[in-house]
């Protein structure tokens, strides 16, 4: 389990799952939550602030979120990468796995469901 402390960063360029993951993420109690609205500013964020967890979109404009996983794990083979997406091809969920992402998970994460989903990944990053 991460510490309440942690920094997670939560990527995605809807804003709505953005706001909804950190909704999730503070009433689990850590609140040292920072957004990104794609992984050109992922990747930025990330070099000047690592983050301890990164919650990371696939589909995404600019520089997608296997791109940016990419160019994270050429510095950083480290962090716990948790990939999200609702529309990503098995090759894209494949893509990401080679790079050692820790997971993947299907948005949406609303509520209640998204709440234990999200607390069984911190319980597995012991």
């Amino acid at each position: 389990m991460l510490k309440l402390d942690a920094r997670i960063l939560i990527v995605d360029d809807s804003k709505l799952v953005r706001m909804s993951m950190t909704g999730i993420f503070r009433s689990l109690g850590y609140l040292n939550v920072v957004e990104a609205h794609d992984g050109q500013q992922a990747v930025a964020l990330h070099t000047t602030q690592r983050a301890d967890l990164i919650m990371l979109d696939i589909v995404m404009p600019i520089l997608r979120g296997d791109e940016a996983l990419a160019q994270i794990r050429a510095t950083d083979t480290t962090t716990p990468i948790i990939m999200l997406s609702s529309l990503a091809a098995q090759s894209d969920i494949d893509n990401c796995r080679s790079y050692g992402i820790t997971d993947f998970l299907v948005k949406p994460l609303v509520a209640e469901s998204g709440r234990a989903v999200i607390s069984q990944q911190l319980a597995r990053l012991n």
